[in-house]
């Protein structure tokens, strides 16, 4: 294995818990946290038409949990940030709640479509849709669509498309929850926010990634897990839009282990799924798990890492968080690794770990990134300048904090 590179930042109190920017780290690389004295969770990112970023993360203050948007400039400079609650409903006492799970750009730049699921007075979940539009001046202001007729629903991923007449809609991906027959659904959703149709589909309990993609047929495809009586494996579903039947929905995993698909994205013709499995540890420990899939599921790839320091494994469960294809052709994973004091790896309870491979799994390079705090990798992308960017959810005096950093494209940060 390469050698690795440790880079440890230094955390301040004042600048995790008020949301300042700390310095630069290098003319292209930065160090951001982001955290407004609630419990933040990062959910997901994207990069913006002015080439900044939209962070999508769920705050929980006093019981309730929240919506969370959080706009920077293109060197993570905090531009503005917004809460999304729902009102109070006169006479109950149950905490409601909006939690946001996927995240789209909406063309021109002109917003943002969020899906999640709202928690009810009845403290059941029903679908969410969130639109948040930014005028000329930069203010932003929002409407949004629950779904009480799709009692259990929550939305995990959703795609601006349009329908046959050319016409804006939304793609969502959902889960559903507490069903006997019926584990996930698509729909679409007009630029008003009704509901044109929703098909539901079975096959086991899910547990979808944020991501949806379109081919260019105009089928729908999608990843995840798949719990069945004898563990979980990774999950690929193909579908024609609004069809009640799949082309297809594949448990992909080895027999007698659990393997779990935590991200998945466009790669060459295919698709790149990022998860764990406990394969290598026979049961035991976890280790990060990648497969290479054709449009129509079947395996190219198939690697597992075991993270290692002089010959020596690491012990604890390693977990591939996320993946994106890179401009040269390849592949970044952000991963979650344990620190080990014994070993002297890592510094704080669990780093972020990159990994670039090739198509065949090959490493090219790795990096450990990390604090004495707990970082856990969510989401990663390569900016238009060549960087990546990576998302996470850092641990500072108990609470929740979002971490934004960019490393240069080695993965370095300067």
């Amino acid at each position: 294995m390469m050698r690795i590179i440790y880079v440890f930042f230094l955390l301040t109190l004042f600048s995790c818990f008020n949301e300042n920017n700390a310095d630069l780290g290098g003319n292209f690389t930065f160090v951001r946290y982001f955290n407004g004295g609630g419990d933040d969770v990062a959910i997901a990112i994207k990069e913006t038409e002015d080439k900044g970023y939209i962070i999508l993360a769920n705050t929980t203050i006093d019981g309730a949990t929240k919506i969370k948007l959080i706009k920077t400039d293109e060197l993570g400079n905090k531009q503005w940030s917004e809460l999304y609650a729902p009102q109070a409903v006169t006479g109950n006492s149950h905490i409601l709640s909006y939690f946001g799970y996927g995240i789209d750009v909406l063309p021109d730049g002109i917003g943002f479509v969020i899906t999640g699921a709202y928690i009810n007075e009845n403290e059941k979940s029903e679908l969410l849709i969130l639109k948040v539009s930014i005028d000329d001046v930069g203010k932003t202001s929002f409407i949004t669509k629950t779904f009480p007729s799709l009692p259990g629903y929550q939305g995990k991923a959703i795609t601006v498309s349009k329908d046959a007449s050319e016409n804006e809609v939304f793609l969502v991906l959902a889960n559903i929850l507490n069903s006997n027959d019926e584990d996930m659904a698509l729909g679409e959703v007009k630029s008003d926010l009704t509901a044109t149709w929703f098909q539901t589909y079975g096959a086991g309990k899910a547990d979808l990634t944020n991501k949806l993609f379109i081919n260019e047929a105009g089928k729908a495809l999608w990843g995840g897990t798949v719990q069945h009586s004898g563990g979980t494996d990774m999950r690929f579903v193909k579908t024609e839009q609004n069809r009640k039947n799949t082309d297809f929905d594949l448990p992909i995993g080895s027999p007698g282990f659990d393997e779990r698909g935590n991200d998945i994205c466009n790669f060459e013709f295919g698709y790149a799924i990022i998860g764990n499995t406990n394969e290598l540890s026979g049961g035991g420990d976890r280790d990060i798990l990648f497969k290479l899939l054709t449009q129509d599921g079947s395996v190219i790839t198939s690697k597992i890492f075991e993270i290692k320091l002089d010959e020596n494994s690491i012990p604890g469960n390693k977990t591939g968080n996320a993946i994106t294809s890179t401009q040269d052709g390849r592949l970044l994973l952000a991963c979650t690794v344990p620190s080990n004091s014994e070993l002297k790896f890592g510094r704080g309870e669990a780093d972020i770990y990159l990994l670039k491979i090739d198509g065949n799994g090959q490493v090219i390079w790795e990096k450990s990134i990390g604090s004495t705090k707990d970082e856990q990798s969510v989401a990663v992308l390569q900016a238009s300048d060549g960087g990546y960017i990576i998302l996470a959810t850092s641990d500072f005096a108990g609470l929740g904090t979002v971490l934004l950093m960019k490393t240069d494209k080695n993965g370095n940060i300067q």
